[in-house]
C-alpha cells in the first residue's frame, strides 16, 4: 500500500539555535524541540546562573533538564530529508545572522551571494541567475553581497559613483563631476584604484621595510636583555661565593677561640679549686684567732699565739696566668680593618657603563637669548637667578617674558643630560624657532570659548536671545579646566549666581562624566551592561560595577557607594584610585575632581578588567544618563551639580559661586539672573573664497585665519570644520618657497601636525603655483595641502592671542 502523503514546510522541523533541520531532535519540558548539540551548547553557557531557559519563549527550568531523544520527531525529520533531496547547498541556505539578504526572496529569505551596483539589489543565486545568463543583465556590475549598497550611490543624485575626484579625494557620480567637481582633477574608478594600489604597495614595501628595521631592535635588545641576564646571574654567584667564603672564615675563627677557650677553662678551673681551698684554710685561722683574743689564760694564749702566726706567714698562692692570646686583639684588627674596606667599596657609586670621552659633549649657554634676569658665569656654563635686572643690551633672540636661556648647542638621535642644580629648576628640550618675544603660548591653557558677565537681569530665555544676538550662545562648559575658568571670572565680577547654557531636554542618554574628547579617541562609546541592563527607569540615573565579573548596572544616583577616581599614570601605577568610603555618584564626581581628575571612565575591555580586579565590589564609575542639553547644542556630558541635584520640575542651570563647592544647581527659568555668555574662539565661515581673500578676510572682521598648535585645538578645529558646505576648509597653513618649510600666517612654526597620509612630506614645487594648507571636512579629518586658488569654506580665529 503506497504510503499516505502530508504535505509540510520544513520549516516546522528547523532547530532555533542552528536554524538547520533538528539533528537527534529532543524536547524539553516547554515541549520545543531542538538538536541536542544545540540545546546543550545553549544550556552550557547558563550552568554558572543555575537557571536554563528555553531559547524561543524563554521558560525557565532548575535543576538542568534530563533531555530525552524524541523518535517520533527524528523519524519524520529522516522522512522530510528523503521526499527533499534537493536539500539547500551552503550557496542556498537561509540568512543569518550578519548575512546579507535576498531581496527578490519573499517568506524567509535566503543568505544572498552578490549585489548588484547597477539594480542596487542583493541576490541568492537562485534569483541571481537571470544576471548570469541575459545578456542585457550581463553587462550590469556585480560585487560581493554588501548590505551598505547606499554608500556606493550619490546621496545628491541617487546615481552610483562612477567617478574619483583626485581634488576632494571623493567617489562621485557623472553628474557631479558636471557640476561641483566640474573643474576638479577627477579619474576613472578604475585608473584611480590603480593609482591608490601603487601607493599602497609603496607603503606595503616600507611597512615591511619596518618591519625589518624592528625586528633588528628586537634582536638587539633581546640581545642587551640576555646580557643583562647573565650579569644578574654572575652578580649572584659571585656574592653568593663572598658570602659562603665569609661564612667559612667566621666559623674557622670561631673553632680556634673555642679551642683556645676549653683549656684556658682548665687551667682556670684547677686555679680556682685552688684557691677557694686557701680561703677556707685562711677562714678557719681567723676563726681561732678571734676565739683565742677572748681567753683570761694567758699561758694558753702565748703558747697557741706562736703557732697561729707561722700560719699567717706562709707563702702566697702561685699567681694566675693571664695571657694575652685571650684577648685576641690581633682577630679583632683584622676583622676591624675588613669591616672598613668593605664600607669603603659599599660607599662607592657602580657604575654599569662608562661613557667613552669621545661620546661626551659639554654645553655652554648662548648669552644672546639669557632673559635680563638670568646670570652666566663660569665660561657661560652655569645660570643663576636674580632679583635685579643684568645690563645685558637687547638683542632679538633675548627671552623677554619667561626666565629662559637657550643653549648654543644643538643635539639630536638618541641622548641624555647631567646638570647640578639647586632650587627650582625647569629644563626642556625646544626648536631653535621657540616664541622669545611676548606671552608664551602653553598648550594646556587652550579653552575653545571667551566668557563674558552679563550683570543684566533676565530670564533664561532672554538670556540666551540676548547671547545669540551679541556673542555665540549661552555659556556652555567642556572641562573641569574651562569651570575653573568660568568660576575666577565670576568671582571677579562678584556676581553670586549667574545662568549657564544647560536646560532639561526631552531625551535621555548615557554619557561620561569625564568630557575630554581627545582623551577617549574611539572609546566613548563603549558599555559593557549586565543582562537586563539598563533599566531605563526616568529621573538621573548612574553606573555601577557589578560583582558579576565586569558588568554594568545602573542605579539611582543618590545611592551611596564607594568609587574609583581617575589619575593621570605618571602619578599612579594603573591611574586608577579606589575610594573604599560610600557616597552619592554626585558627591563622588565632586571629590575626584577635588582631589585628581575624575571619576573614572572606561575605554576598553581591558579597562575594564583592570577595574574589576581592584576589589570585585560594587562601585561608581563615571557614567550617568540626564536629558540635559546646551543651548548651541554641543555634545559636551561636563556637568557640576550640587550633591542631590537636579531634582523636582525645574528645567535651567544657575551656577552660584562664594558657597564651599561652587556647584550648580536648577532653577526656575522665569527667574530674572545675570548670564554668561560665551563666543567661539573660531568661527566658519560659509563663503567659498581663495586663501587669500579667506585671508584678508579674517584679518579684516575677526583676527586672523586659524592656526593649529596642539591636538586639543585640532580637535575643535575638526568640530568646527564638520558643518562646512565644501569637502576642503582652508586654515592659516602657508608654505614658503624661499625656506621650502610650512609655517602659521600668525608668525610660527609647526610644532604639532596632523597630516593627512602622503601630505605635508616633501617640498613643494615652487615652480607650480603656490600652495596653502586645509583641513578635510569629512573622513579623518586631517590636513592636505591645495592650489591657493581654489575656494573653500574658511575659518577664523576671533581673538588677539594664542590661547
Amino acid at each position: 500500500m503506497a504510503e499516505a502523503f502530508i504535505p509540510v514546510a520544513q520549516d516546522q522541523f528547523t532547530c532555533l539555535v542552528c536554524l538547520d533541520l533538528l539533528k537527534d531532535p529532543v524536547i524539553i519540558h516547554c515541549g520545543h524541540s531542538y538538536c541536542q548539540v544545540c540545546i546543550n551548547d545553549c544550556w552550557n553557557q547558563e550552568d554558572k546562573k543555575g537557571v536554563y531557559s528555553c531559547p524561543q519563549c524563554r521558560d525557565t527550568f532548575s535543576p538542568r533538564p534530563v533531555l530525552r531523544r524524541n523518535n517520533m520527531l527524528a523519524e519524520v525529520v529522516e522522512k522530510l530529508k528523503k521526499t527533499e533531496p534537493r536539500a539547500a547547498s551552503p550557496s542556498r541556505r537561509y540568512a543569518g545572522p550578519g548575512d546579507v539578504e535576498c531581496d527578490f526572496c519573499t517568506g524567509r529569505k535566503h543568505k544572498a551571494i552578490k549585489s548588484c551596483l547597477v539594480c542596487l539589489t542583493s541576490f541568492c543565486k537562485m534569483h541571481l541567475e537571470p544576471h548570469l545568463e541575459l545578456p542585457a543583465l550581463k553587462k550590469h556590475i556585480l560585487i560581493e553581497a554588501s548590505s551598505k549598497l547606499q554608500e556606493k550611490i550619490c546621496t545628491q543624485h541617487d546615481k552610483v559613483f562612477e567617478i574619483y575626484c583626485r581634488t576632494d579625494q571623493r567617489c562621485i557620480c557623472s553628474l557631479c563631476m558636471l557640476e561641483d567637481h566640474k573643474q576638479h582633477d577627477a579619474a576613472s574608478l578604475s585608473t584611480a584604484r590603480a593609482e591608490k594600489q601603487s601607493k599602497l604597495q609603496e607603503e606595503k614595501m616600507k611597512f615591511l621595510q619596518r618591519i625589518q628595521e624592528k625586528k633588528k631592535k628586537v634582536h638587539e635588545l633581546k640581545q642587551v636583555v640576555n646580557i643583562t641576564k647573565t650579569a644578574l646571574e654572575e652578580n649572584k654567584i659571585m656574592f653568593t661565593e663572598m658570602i659562603s667564603f665569609m661564612e667559612h672564615k667566621r666559623s674557622e675563627i670561631n673553632k680556634l677561640i673555642r679551642a683556645r677557650e676549653k683549656v684556658q677553662l682548665i687551667q682556670a678551673e684547677q686555679l680556682l679549686d685552688q684557691l677557694e681551698q686557701e680561703i677556707t684554710d685562711i677562714q678557719r685561722t681567723v676563726t681561732k684567732l678571734q676565739q683565742l683574743s677572748h681567753t683570761n689564760d694567758h699561758i694558753e694564749f702565748l703558747q697557741k699565739v706562736q703557732s697561729l702566726s707561722v700560719s699567717s706567714e706562709s707563702e702566697d698562692s702561685p699567681s694566675i696566668p693571664v695571657h694575652q692570646q685571650l684577648s685576641f686583639a690581633d682577630v679583632r684588627n683584622s676583622l676591624s680593618d675588613l669591616k672598613k674596606q668593605l664600607e669603603e667599596f659599599c660607599k662607592e657609586p657602580v657604575v654599569l657603563y662608562k661613557i667613552p670621552p669621545h661620546d661626551l659633549r659639554y654645553f655652554t649657554l648662548d648669552p644672546n637669548t639669557v632673559h635680563h634676569k638670568l646670570h652666566l658665569s663660569e665660561k657661560n656654563r652655569s645660570v643663576t637667578s636674580s632679583l635685579l635686572n643684568w645690563p645685558d643690551s637687547d638683542h632679538p633672540e633675548r627671552f623677554d617674558s619667561c626666565y629662559q636661556v637657550l643653549c648654543k648647542e644643538s643635539v639630536c638621535g638618541r641622548c641624555y643630560w647631567e646638570l647640578e642644580c639647586c632650587g627650582d629648576v625647569y629644563v626642556s628640550v625646544s626648536y631653535k624657532e621657540i616664541s622669545r618675544k611676548g606671552p608664551v603660548f602653553s598648550i594646556e591653557a587652550y579653552i575653545p570659548h571667551r566668557y563674558f558677565f552679563v550683570n543684566e537681569n533676565k530670564t533664561w530665555i532672554e538670556a540666551q536671545a540676548y547671547c545669540r544676538r551679541t556673542y555665540t550662545d549661552l555659556a556652555t562648559i567642556n572641562t573641569m579646566k574651562e569651570m575653573n575658568h568660568l568660576k575666577d571670572i565670576l568671582k571677579k565680577e562678584n556676581a553670586d549666581r549667574a545662568w549657564l547654557g544647560l536646560q532639561r531636554g526631552a531625551t535621555e542618554k548615557w554619557q561620561w562624566s569625564h568630557s575630554d574628547q581627545p582623551f577617549y579617541k574611539d572609546g566613548d562609546a563603549l558599555r559593557i551592561w549586565n543582562t537586563g541592563e539598563p533599566n531605563n527607569g526616568q529621573g538621573p540615573f548612574c553606573a555601577e560595577m557589578n560583582t558579576d565579573p565586569g558588568f554594568w548596572n545602573d542605579n539611582h544616583c543618590e545611592k551611596l557607594k564607594p568609587f574609583v577616581c581617575y589619575e593621570e599614570k605618571e602619578q599612579n601605577v594603573n591611574g586608577y584610585i579606589w575610594i573604599n568610603d560610600s557616597k552619592a555618584w554626585y558627591d563622588a564626581q565632586s571629590y575626584c575632581r577635588d582631589h585628581y581628575i575624575d571619576l573614572v571612565s572606561v575605554r576598553s575591555q581591558t579597562e575594564n578588567q583592570k577595574l574589576w580586579n581592584l576589589t570585585k565590589r560594587y562601585f561608581w564609575i563615571g557614567l550617568f544618563k540626564d536629558s540635559w542639553t546646551w543651548s548651541d547644542q554641543s555634545n559636551s556630558s561636563f556637568r557640576y551639580w550640587r550633591s542631590a541635584s537636579p531634582k523636582g520640575n525645574l528645567n535651567c542651570s544657575v551656577m552660584k559661586v562664594n558657597d564651599p563647592c561652587d556647584c550648580w544647581n536648577v532653577a526656575d527659568c522665569n527667574e530674572k539672573l545675570p548670564f554668561v555668555c560665551h563666543e567661539n574662539k573660531m568661527i566658519l565661515i560659509k563663503q567659498n573664497l581663495t586663501w587669500w581673500e579667506a585671508l584678508k578676510y579674517c584679518r579684516s572682521h575677526h583676527h586672523d585665519l586659524v592656526s593649529v598648535r596642539s591636538e586639543e585645538m585640532q580637535l575643535w578645529v575638526k568640530k568646527t570644520s564638520q558643518n562646512a558646505d565644501t569637502a576642503h576648509v582652508w586654515l592659516g597653513l602657508r608654505h614658503d618657497c624661499v625656506q621650502r618649510i610650512w609655517f602659521w600666517v600668525f608668525g610660527t612654526m609647526l610644532c604639532y601636525q596632523d597630516w593627512a597620509p602622503g601630505y605635508g612630506t616633501w617640498n613643494e614645487d615652487c615652480s607650480q603655483e603656490r600652495r596653502s594648507g586645509a583641513v578635510q571636512a569629512g573622513g579623518t579629518q586631517q590636513w592636505v595641502e591645495l592650489h591657493e586658488s581654489y575656494k573653500l569654506n574658511f575659518i577664523c580665529s576671533t581673538y588677539d592671542g594664542e590661547s
